[in-house]
């Protein structure tokens, strides 16, 4: 297929992949391939496999064997217009390929004579006899390179994978045809300058040359038809831009050259390195990482659009550079988002000195954003989009990232909100396409974070008075319809998922009353010290929470119950409850004031959690139940359930129950007196009596003092 779409010479190589991908999908369709570990792989299955490689060899003299012990013998191969050959076992490969109809060469060897070193070694005059060789691949062999190969005039494809590289200058005879250059995972150690005349190259990629240390300063700029370019994540030795130090080597001024480039994959170590002015607007795929350590996103590269930020200062407004020039676009009246990265799909920011991670105006451009990761070491960052510096006309403009599916926000001690109380969209229509993918937020060791939707009960809006009364909606639900798992971890000052108790001196343009979690699944609270509930009845859409199956709360010291009665409706798909070191815990459901006229009518139809099978009660030290109800109640378990764990929990008791309790010991003092008084001679046949009076006794006692719990459970287990 690679030789068939050089042959048609597609515009761009993102035209060839489309066209790729088209005839995939159609075998797919077809059920003659199938879905493998990712988008980049497929798998065939063997009876398909068998009978296309018996065609391809019948029809167009395909020699395709895997597994081979030896080179095939001379006289059986000499046929082929294509020859792909694995083995582990070749040792020595003949002196001359003599092919005269040869267009596609793949042999992979995996023997080596010790790890990462490649045994078999290419004979100088091997590639003499095929003349017409277009697409060349070679994997874990030894590539001096022979001469031979600088007569290949026709070569349009070469692969030099995992192997042992000598000095590749000629591959400057070369120039006229090659269009792809891969060297990923070989040992060379420098890139020849004659590399750089190679100018109808396309692709050129270094990824994972861990040796590589020298790229000459200019050949990359040569390669003026550049559409795709991998660099080494470990590769160090970049010309700073600024200075007048004279040493040749490759700088980032030469990507900007690049006019078609649109697949990078980069780790620049600081961004000093990077030259006023540094944007890549063409990029379609791209793996960029700037200061730290490199992040490598392994053999999915060619279809990521990952950009990982480590250890960066404010000074350098390192994200402005890259996304784009927000503020020259304010200062000229325009609104249009930055399209450097329309297509960026993954950010990850760690320990950067940055107030806010986004400015509107750059988040206006990340429509395709699918995962935001934020880890620690900022004492300045205060919210994830802020509008600092941004006129406020512009505050009022969607920046909602619709396609956002993950958020993950690590250690930022200094954060208050999530989102700036000036930058959610304001109006219903944007409101709505606001978190519409989230499926997964997690919020941990933000000690200053005080609401998890901070801000949006509270919208405050400058120019208020331009926008028509009945363009706003007071009541307006905000709605996470994706989220499947939200879990709090570690914050110090969250109170409540959202707070409606702050009153600005301006009238809110948006006042949110409720926040809707209709598909959430897991939930999980963790060491938040402050919360004194989790739900509001004022503030929950009836569709809320209605498919949660697992409930986790932990180290909430501040929290006496968990669900109030009027919950229980919307709860009744919980599978898991576990409940831990809460230690202000009295009671798991309670039932609430306004209900107690009616309870007692009611309450005898209600099953608890109809779905719960497993639920688990530790150290809760002023525990009084399950279930706050009076005593003649009785709520019912589901028949389903499997198991109720109890450990460490301290249930407090009533002194009616302290005197059962006491009563209980002393009847079972009585028990074992009378017991030890009897006949000695007739001890042997009262063993079992004393066991049971023993057992019966101490489940008195526990029933009384331990297990006072207003709950009855139908059945456990199995009916």
């Amino acid at each position: 297929m690679a030789r068939r779409l050089l042959g048609q010479n597609p515009d761009t190589l993102e035209e060839a992949r489309d066209i790729v991908c088209s005839v995939v999908n159609t075998l797919k369709t077809s059920c003659l391939l199938l879905d493998g570990e990712n988008v980049n792989f497929v798998k065939m299955h063997d009876i398909v496999r068998d009978v296309a490689i018996s065609i391809a060899k019948e029809e167009k003299a395909f020699l395709v064997k895997h597994g081979v012990k030896e080179w095939p013998e001379t006289g059986t191969y000499e046929k082929y217009s294509a020859i792909s050959l694995r083995s582990k076992t070749i040792h020595e490969l003949p002196d001359e390929l003599v092919c005269p109809e040869l267009h596609t060469l793949m042999l992979k060897c995996s023997n080596s004579k010790f790890y990462g070193e490649p045994s078999i070694e290419i004979p100088d005059m091997f590639f003499r006899g095929t003349e017409k060789l277009t697409v060349l691949e070679l994997n874990k062999v030894a590539v001096f390179p022979p001469s031979s190969l600088g007569k290949l005039k026709e070569l349009r494809m070469l692969c030099l994978i995992n192997c042992k590289l000598g000095d590749i200058a000629i591959l400057k005879h070369l120039k006229n045809k090659l269009e792809v250059l891969r060297l990923r995972g070989s040992d060379i150690k420098a890139l020849p300058p004659e590399v750089g005349e190679l100018t109808c190259l396309r692709l050129l990629d270094m990824g994972d040359c861990g040796k590589l240390k020298v790229i000459p300063n200019g050949v990359i700029s040569k390669l003026h038809r550049l559409e795709e370019l991998h660099f080494p994540h470990r590769f160090k030795n970049w010309k700073a831009t600024i200075g007048n130090e004279e040493i040749s080597k490759v700088s980032l001024d030469e990507l900007m050259s690049l006019a078609r480039l649109s697949t990078l994959d980069i780790h620049i170590p600081h961004p000093r390195l990077m030259p006023i002015g540094f944007g890549l607007v063409n990029l379609i795929r791209f793996n960029i990482t700037v200061g730290g350590p490199s992040f490598v996103c392994g053999e999915d590269y060619s279809s990521m659009a990952v950009m990982v930020l480590n250890d960066i200062d404010d000074d350098f407004n390192i994200l402005e550079r890259l996304l784009g020039k927000p503020k020259w676009s304010i200062e000229r009246g325009g609104r249009y988002p930055s399209r450097s990265f329309n297509n960026l799909t993954q950010v990850t920011v760690s320990d950067c000195r940055l107030k806010y991670l986004f400015s509107p105006s750059c988040a206006r451009g990340l429509l395709q954003l699918q995962r935001l990761v934020i880890i620690g070491g900022s004492e300045i960052m205060e919210a994830v989009i802020g509008n600092e510096g941004e006129k406020d006309e512009e505050i009022i403009t969607n920046v909602a990232f619709p396609a956002l599916q993950e958020l993950y926000i690590h250690s930022v001690p200094a954060i208050t909100a999530i989102w700036d109380m000036h930058t959610f969209p304001v109006l219903e229509k944007a409101a709505d396409s606001s978190f519409s993918q989230l499926r997964m937020m997690q919020v941990s060791y933000c000690s200053n974070l005080v609401n998890v939707v901070q801000g949006f009960p509270n919208m405050e809006v400058r120019g208020a008075e331009e926008i028509e009364e009945e363009q706003v909606d007071y009541n307006y639900v905000l709605q996470f319809p994706q989220l499947r798992i939200l879990t709090l971890y570690h914050l110090g000052r969250l109170s409540s998922f959202n707070d409606t108790s702050i009153i600005t001196e301006t009238r809110p343009l948006l006042t949110i009353h409720q926040v809707a979690f209709p598909a959430l699944e897991e939930l999980s609270i963790f060491s938040v010290p402050n919360i004194t509930e989790i739900w509001d009845k004022n503030l929950l859409p009836a569709e809320s929470f209605c498919l949660l199956r697992s409930l986790k709360v932990w180290g909430c010291e501040k929290l006496m119950n968990v669900v109030p009665s009027h919950m229980l409706p919307l709860l009744r798909n919980i599978k898991t409850l576990d409940v831990y070191k809460c230690p202000k815990m009295e009671v798991i459901v309670v039932l609430e004031k306004r209900e107690e006229e009616t309870q007692e009518a009611t309450n005898k139809d209600i099953i608890m959690f109809p779905e719960l099978t497993k639920m688990t009660l530790y150290a809760l030290e002023n525990l009084k139940g399950v279930c706050a109800y009076k005593s003649e109640d009785q709520l019912n378990f589901n028949v389903k359930m499997k198991k109720i764990k109890m450990k460490a929990t301290k249930i407090r008791v009533n002194e009616e129950d302290d005197k059962e309790a006491s009563e209980d010991d002393n009847n079972e003092s009585v028990c074992n007196k009378d017991e030890s008084e009897g006949d000695e001679g007739d001890s042997d046949q009262d063993d079992d009596k004393d066991e049971t009076m023993r057992v019966k006794a101490t489940r008195m006692r526990v029933n009384a003092t331990r297990m006072r719990v207003k709950m009855t459970i139908g059945c456990l287990g199995d009916r």
